[in-house]
């Protein structure tokens, strides 16, 4: 299982809280899942929404111009393209540093 489709399952279930069963394996079929599950936060739970947002450190001002009439990519799809990212982001600079403190050695700081 790719990186994408892994991050994006772990949100659906601990995040997101959508029932393991009903988690595809099908890439798209997730991120549409994840999509489905912010359109539905958006008319919803909006608050939570931010709320997680915030949480999973996506920028303010990225969240603004996602949920803006005018924005060329609907808010939901828009706002799972953020959280991906961002999830992206984080893994990234996790297996840097793993990296980093292997070089080293735990006994070099």
């Amino acid at each position: 299982m790719d990186n994408t489709v892994a991050i994006t399952r772990d949100l659906l279930l601990n995040t997101f809280e959508v029932e393991p069963v009903k988690i595809s394996e099908n890439p798209e079929e997730i991120f549409e899942q994840l999509t489905s599950q912010i359109a539905w936060m958006i008319e919803h739970k909006l608050d939570f929404l931010l709320s997680l947002l915030y949480r999973l450190d996506v920028a303010e001002e990225k969240i603004n111009l996602a949920l803006k009439p005018q924005s060329p990519i609907p808010a939901d799809r828009a706002l799972a393209l953020l959280i991906l990212e961002r999830q992206k982001q984080r893994m990234e600079t996790k297996e840097r540093y793993r990296q980093f403190t292997q070089s080293k050695g735990e006994n070099d700081w």
